[in-house]
């Protein structure tokens, strides 16, 4: 009797373990395929694909973009060795080409309202996993997408017109201070 109790058990929790493996499957992401739809079931806990894993070959850059689209006001967090990033309802460019991958009408919509929070991050080459959590704060469960593709972050770098305008305010600058000073009396 005890033996058929234990063998009980132990497939009971078998089941268990291995429909809680299920439940954070690892997402393998690709580059320039689209928007992947993801949900957070339970607040500050993993989304149902974490982690999401992908590589960046030597030489290349890829953008990580990520938006809400269930209900405003969920922020999400995005943890990758150690790192972690906040969204934020701060637009973004679009470094992506839109209308392809999961519902593209309903995220590329949400990408560019700021009543959704977003979040992008640049990576290096390299392999990545990243652990995608959500408070929750729209409404559970909350429903957001994220994707992968080719490109990098570009810094604004001033033309020479604007470094020459620079130059020329600084040198105003000084010679105003250098006229303005005071003589010492004796």
């Amino acid at each position: 009797m005890k033996v058929r109790t234990s063998l009980a058990f132990f497939a009971t929790a078998g089941a268990l373990a291995l429909a809680a493996g299920q439940a954070n499957a690892m997402t393998m992401l690709s580059v320039d395929t689209g928007w992947v739809a993801d949900t957070v079931q339970v607040a500050n806990a993993p989304s149902d694909g974490s982690p999401v894993t992908f590589t960046v070959d030597a030489g290349q850059h890829e953008v990580f973009s990520l938006t809400d689209a269930f209900n405003p006001g969920d922020v999400y967090t995005v943890k990758s060795g150690g790192l972690t990033a906040i969204s934020t309802f701060t637009l973004y460019s679009v470094p992506f080409t839109l209308g392809i991958g999961a519902s593209p009408s309903t995220y590329d919509a949400a990408w560019t309202d700021s009543s959704f929070s977003h979040l992008q991050l640049q990576f290096d080459a390299g392999s990545y996993s990243l652990t995608i959590q959500g408070d929750g704060a729209g409404g559970l469960p909350a429903g957001f997408a994220y994707r992968l593709d080719d490109g990098a972050f570009t810094s604004a770098v001033p033309e020479p017109s604007t470094w020459a305008m620079a130059i020329l305010g600084f040198a105003g600058i000084g010679f105003l201070a250098f006229r303005r000073k005071t003589p010492i009396c004796a």
